[in-house]
C-alpha cells in the first residue's frame, strides 16, 4: 500500500510558473510536524492507514485531528470510525464534521477558523478515501489560509472490479445480447446510482458569450454516473457528443493497464475525442486541461465533469482555482486561492 505525499504552497503563478513550482509526487515521510490533521472517515482499510503512522510519531501529541463523516455508507464506514478516535486519544484535540453538502463550508470554515491561529500553521490533509464533493470544498476552504500544506494518499493494494470480474461481466453481456452498462451496474462492483448533480460553484460560470459548449469528461466505471453528466450538460450548454473530450485514466501500474480500455468499453466511447492521462501524476492533469483551454477558450465554453481519481481532482482543483487577474504591471498572472 504506497504511501505519497505533495508539499504545497501557496504562492502568485503563471501555469508555467505552477508546473515548475509543483511538486511531485513522492513516498511518504510521515515524521514531519503537523498542527492539523485532516481526513476523511471511509469503508476501505486504508482509510486509517496514515493516522495510524502518524500517531506513532513524536509529533502527534502537539496536532489536532479533524475528520470528517460521510452520511452514506454508514455501517461500512462506522467500522473504522474506532482507528480515528483512538488515533484522536494520542493527539491534542479531535473534533468532527458530518458532512452535509448545505452545511458542510461553513461548518469547515468555523473549524479551521478556530484552529489555524498562526501564518505559520502546518497541515496535513489525507486526501486516500475522499470524495470530490468533499474535496474540492475543502481544499478550497485550506487554500484560503496561508499555511503550509502538505497533501498525503494511501493507494490501495486492490482497485475494483478487478480484471475476472469485469471479463465475466462482459461475457455475460455478449450471451445474453443486452446492454453492457445495465450488466456492470448490476453487478454492484461500485458505488450505483445517482444521488443530484450539481456545478460546484466556486469553480461554475455562466456561459455568458453564448459560446458553442465543450465537455472534458473524465470517467470512471460507474457509466450511469459519467451518462448523468453528460446528460445534464447537454440541457444546460446543449453541448453535442462530437464536443465531448474523454481523459481516460492510465493507471501507473502494468497490471492494471487493462483497465484503459475497460474504461473505454464500459462507457461505450467509440468515434470520440479520447486522450490518456495518469491517475497518479497529477501535474499531467494540469498539463492536458491546460491544452485543451488554450485551444479553446476563445472558441468554446467549456465544462468538465470528473469521476477521476484524487490525484486527477488534484490537477484539476490546481488549474481550474487559480483565477487569472492583473497585477500592477498589467501582466496576467494566476493565483490558486
Amino acid at each position: 500500500m504506497p504511501l505519497w505525499s505533495i508539499d504545497m504552497d501557496i504562492y502568485k503563478y503563471e501555469i508555467s510558473d505552477i508546473l515548475k513550482e509543483l511538486p511531485d509526487l513522492e513516498p511518504l515521510n510521515i515524521e514531519m510536524p503537523s498542527d492539523l490533521f485532516l481526513c476523511t472517515v471511509g469503508f476501505e482499510d486504508r482509510t486509517h492507514s496514515i493516522i495510524d503512522e502518524y500517531c506513532q510519531t513524536d509529533f502527534a501529541p502537539n496536532s489536532q485531528f479533524l475528520f470528517i463523516k460521510y452520511p452514506t455508507n454508514k455501517k461500512d464506514n462506522d467500522r473504522n470510525l474506532p482507528f480515528f478516535q483512538k488515533a484522536g486519544k494520542k493527539m491534542a484535540g479531535m473534533d468532527d464534521i458530518l458532512y452535509s453538502r448545505g452545511s458542510y463550508t461553513q461548518k469547515l470554515k468555523t473549524k479551521l477558523q478556530s484552529l489555524i491561529s498562526k501564518c505559520s500553521f502546518r497541515v496535513i490533509f489525507d486526501i486516500s478515501t475522499c470524495s470530490s464533493y468533499v474535496f474540492y470544498p475543502t481544499l478550497s476552504e485550506l487554500m484560503k489560509y496561508d499555511i503550509d500544506l502538505t497533501i498525503v494518499y494511501s493507494e490501495a493494494d486492490t482497485y475494483f472490479p478487478i480484471k475476472d470480474e469485469w471479463e465475466n461481466v462482459n461475457k455475460k453481456a455478449k450471451e445474453e445480447n443486452s446492454f453492457f452498462i445495465e450488466s456492470f451496474e448490476n453487478a454492484k462492483f461500485q458505488s450505483t446510482g445517482v444521488d443530484d448533480l450539481y456545478a460546484y460553484s466556486p469553480f461554475s460560470e455562466f456561459n455568458s458569450g453564448n459560446k458553442p459548449s465543450l465537455l472534458v469528461a473524465v470517467p470512471n466505471f460507474s457509466a450511469k454516473r459519467m451518462n448523468a453528466i453528460v446528460h445534464i450538460d447537454r440541457e444546460l450548454n446543449k453541448t453535442p457528443y462530437g464536443n465531448i473530450i474523454w481523459l481516460i485514466g492510465e493507471p501507473p501500474a502494468e497490471k492494471n493497464k487493462w483497465r484503459i480500455d475497460a474504461i473505454k468499453r464500459t462507457n461505450n466511447i467509440v468515434q470520440a475525442q479520447t486522450h490518456f492521462v495518469s491517475t497518479l501524476k497529477h501535474k499531467e492533469m494540469i498539463l492536458e486541461l491546460e491544452d485543451i483551454w488554450s485551444n479553446s477558450k476563445y472558441d468554446y465554453h467549456m465544462t468538465i465533469g470528473s469521476l477521476g481519481s484524487k490525484m486527477q481532482h488534484l490537477g484539476t482543483f490546481c488549474i481550474f482555482h487559480a483565477k487569472p487577474v492583473s497585477d500592477s504591471t498589467g501582466k496576467r498572472i494566476r493565483i490558486p486561492q
